[in-house]
């Protein structure tokens, strides 16, 4: 097990890959493609609704801090195919193609493997 919050931060930065994704820590340029995402209905319709380009600013900001304060949270979510960030969620065109099963065993596994985690909720 971890022995440091840094530790786990140092964990929880690591970039993961599967044959179609990767998925790695949010940067402060995804902000334009993040927005893009967040205007998007369909995106956004298990959320709380569309967000403007100050509101997703300030939600990755959050997560940016997170980040920085060697905290658990999302993933940035790549295509593969071209590179395009696709969410944290997965954009619309890329649903039904069991992406974001395939995203969330590539962090179960880490969870297991790299973190030491004896059980996951998701």
């Amino acid at each position: 097990m971890f022995t440091s919050r840094a530790a786990v931060g140092r964990a929880f930065r690591r970039i993961l890959e599967t044959s179609r994704l990767i998925l790695r820590p949010f940067r402060e340029e995804d902000v334009d493609l993040l927005a893009e995402l967040m205007a998007n209905e369909d995106f956004m319709r298990f959320s709380l609704g569309v967000y403007s380009c100050k509101q997703t600013a300030a939600f990755l900001e959050k997560i940016l801090a997170r980040q920085n304060r060697a905290l658990p949270s999302q993933f940035a979510v790549l295509s593969r195919a071209d590179n395009r960030l696709i969410g944290y969620q997965l954009h619309p065109n890329y649903w039904n193609k069991s992406l974001a099963t395939e995203a969330a065993q590539a962090v179960r596994d880490h969870a297991f493997r790299d973190l030491d985690l004896s059980r996951v909720i998701s």
